[in-house]
């Protein structure tokens, strides 16, 4: 048997899935006892199913950038709508002029907020209701998933499947569509961005067509990485593999002049480096995580590691405010994630600001050399108690993580060389949105010779070199066809970071 399996996949009852799991999403929408998803909805006409937490919906999640409730004129002025399907998907993009789109409202920046002062017809759309599970392909190993689920409502299905993602973020409650707009990754030199473990996506572009594109083709390798610029994406068939364990050790207060970053990151499958940059003995905590098959025992694991010591104990995710372990055997979907239980709606515990930027591993210990003596300056290293939020300073903790290379027109990581490898330098910041600004320009100053490109997702302030984005002019090429009237691309952050032309007023 082959092909796309609805229904009871080849690898599981995927039916019997859907029934157990449906009632325990925070978002799952109210029926009229049809069947059919009832709900108010807005001035134009269009629905707004928004569930649990969304109907508050009015910032993103760091609640840095707000998305509704704003007076008329602002950038958040927009009504808010859910689109149940596609069609209701391309209804809906077809009947405005502007279209923001948001996910699990993750992103840091202004990526998913529409312009202020426009005067023309506008939506930010919620991809809530875009979620599910459509189906295995066994003979290519992808699963088919809308583009509004989420990574852990992913994980669930897959693992009870037999099932696994070659790789997944850190973060379990973002949603496909969002990882594939923003380039979101793992960690591991063999692995790359999430973007490009789909075979194809599906997407909704301005004039409400819906199209296909698949891997291999430059339609693909522009909206792979679209940052919402091209249209709605509403499904993704991603690579799977079957399931596997996780062997983890946790080595911490390794001093950071005993090891070099790029030797540590490639000495395992996957691997966390959360470095503390404090005076005068800036150190590491690092994670490392081989792949195993299920059930396989873990063999005790050296005591210490260039000076640094076993961690067995759990350790504190800083946004959750909730323990995650170290040490130790477990299945891929809880071993590769900081948390799982927690989901779209879940609130961050600890307000935090986010920043991330990507280097050539080859460069890596020469940036992180470079970035040690001014981060130290940084006020706030090791001021959280990991338990009040009262007590987190401006700087709370930088990762550096490895991902492979794509030829994919706007990921970070993208190299005419396949088998390259880039390093991200990702930093965790306290709420405080003013020292913060000023930590991202140090950055920024710092890595420059480096070529360092920002997350997507992130905050970041200096317009990305064009020369590192060689496709960039395909890609405005791409949107201009698509979306002629700048449907997609009206807001600031298309204008920030790919100076695209001019939108109508």
């Amino acid at each position: 048997m082959s092909g796309l399996r609805r229904g009871r996949s080849l690898l599981a009852g995927v039916r019997g899935l859907q029934a157990r799991y449906a009632s325990t999403w925070p978002w799952a929408a109210p029926t009229d006892g049809g069947g059919d998803l009832a709900g108010p909805r807005n001035d134009a006409g269009f629905a707004v199913y928004v569930g649990q937490g969304y109907e508050q919906l009015r910032n993103n999640w760091a609640e840095n950038v707000q998305l509704r409730g704003g007076e008329t004129g602002t950038v958040s002025d927009a009504p808010l709508s859910s689109p149940q399907d596609v069609i209701e998907v391309q209804e809906m993009v077809a009947g405005v002029e502007e279209v923001a789109i948001v996910g699990s409202g993750h992103s840091f920046n202004d990526c998913i907020a529409l312009r202020p002062g426009s005067k023309r017809k506008r939506l930010l759309m919620s991809t809530a209701f875009l979620s599910g599970i459509d189906g295995f392909d066994v003979d290519k190993m992808t699963v088919k998933c809308g583009g509004g689920t989420t990574i852990s409502q992913l994980c669930r299905y897959l693992h009870a499947a037999g099932a696994a993602l070659p790789n997944v973020p850190s973060l379990p409650h973002v949603t496909v569509g969002g990882c594939m707009s923003t380039a979101t990754h793992g960690s591991g030199n063999q692995f790359p961005v999430i973007s490009a473990m789909a075979a194809s996506l599906e997407l909704v572009s301005a004039d409400g067509t819906l199209h296909k594109f698949e891997r291999g083709t430059d339609e693909f390798r522009a909206a792979a990485v679209g940052l919402g610029l091209l249209g709605i994406v509403t499904s993704v068939e991603l690579d799977i593999v079957h399931a596997y364990d996780i062997h983890q050790q946790t080595y911490e207060n390794v001093p950071l002049e005993n090891i070099s970053l790029i030797e540590v990151l490639g000495s395992a499958d996957s691997v966390s480096a959360l470095v503390d940059f404090a005076d005068p003995t800036p150190h590491a905590m690092l994670t490392f995580r081989d792949r195993v098959e299920p059930g396989l025992a873990m063999p005790d694991p050296p005591l210490e590691y260039q000076g640094g010591t076993l961690r067995t104990g759990g350790m504190v995710a800083f946004e959750s405010n909730s323990e995650t372990g170290t040490s130790g055997a477990g299945p891929w979907y809880d071993k590769l994630h900081y948390f799982l239980d927690n989901d779209r709606d879940a609130p961050m515990c600890v307000r935090s600001l986010q920043t991330e930027y990507f280097v050539r591993m080859d460069e890596l210990d020469s940036a992180i050399e470079a970035i040690r003596p001014v981060a130290a300056k940084w006020p706030g290293w090791r001021t959280w108690d990991n338990k009040n939020p009262e007590t987190q300073g401006p700087s709370h903790i930088a990762e550096i993580r490895s991902i492979l290379a794509d030829d994919l027109f706007l990921s970070p990581v993208s190299s005419v060389d396949p088998t390259e490898v880039f390093a991200s330098i990702h930093f965790t910041l306290g709420f405080f949105p003013t020292v913060a600004a000023e930590i991202i320009d140090d950055i920024e100053r710092t890595l420059k010779p480096f070529r360092a490109r920002p997350h997507w997702g992130k905050l970041w302030h200096a317009t990305p070199s064009l020369s590192d984005y060689p496709r960039r002019d395909d890609f405005i090429a791409l949107a201009k066809q698509f979306d002629p009237a700048s449907k997609f691309s009206s807001g600031p952050f298309a204008q920030r970071a790919l100076q695209m032309f001019p939108v109508p007023s």
